[in-house]
């Protein structure tokens, strides 16, 4: 519900982006009359490009799926370009704790050092979070957000 307490709070320049068609129309009817603020984008986010630079970009749980690291890289690749010089992403992930996969698909877990070792090149780490999710069934998920900054140059 990140995009409607945005809005709520007055954000208006919001870009959804999933795999899933289908989740985007749940999105669009749960926020109703303001469904028309959001540009959606359909499709895989290591292929996406965009004009517009983004000044936050928050991935709850997209990039713990993504198994090789061509994969993390082409993700990280895109996320640098994409954002704006004072940008900020927030990475959520499973922590070297959480389960070793979500809806039967594998997944990796990351720490700090984990993490720092995939985007070293593109990135500084601002701050880590843990954080123990208590999912819907009543299990906990241990997850790690990572706030990083881009490195200008490359």
């Amino acid at each position: 519900t990140l995009a409607d307490i945005l809005i709520h709070s007055g954000y208006h320049d919001i870009t959804l982006i999933d795999l899933s068609p289908s989740a985007l129309e749940i999105v669009k009817k749960r926020l109703g009359a303001t469904a028309d603020l959001p540009v959606y984008y359909v499709g895989n986010i290591c292929t996406f490009s965009s004009e517009k630079l983004f000044d936050v970009w928050h991935d709850r749980a997209v990039f713990h799926f993504l198994q090789k690291e061509e994969e993390q890289q082409t993700y990280l690749k895109t996320l640098h370009k994409s954002l704006s010089s004072e940008g900020h992403a927030i990475i959520g992930t499973f922590g070297v704790n959480g389960p070793d996969s979500c809806s039967t698909l594998p997944v990796c877990r990351y720490n700090e050092e984990q993490m720092k070792n995939l985007v070293q090149d593109l990135f500084n780490i601002i701050e880590v979070v843990d954080e123990t999710h208590i999912t819907p069934g009543g299990s906990e998920q241990h997850y790690s957000f990572f706030i990083l900054k881009p490195i200008q140059s490359l």
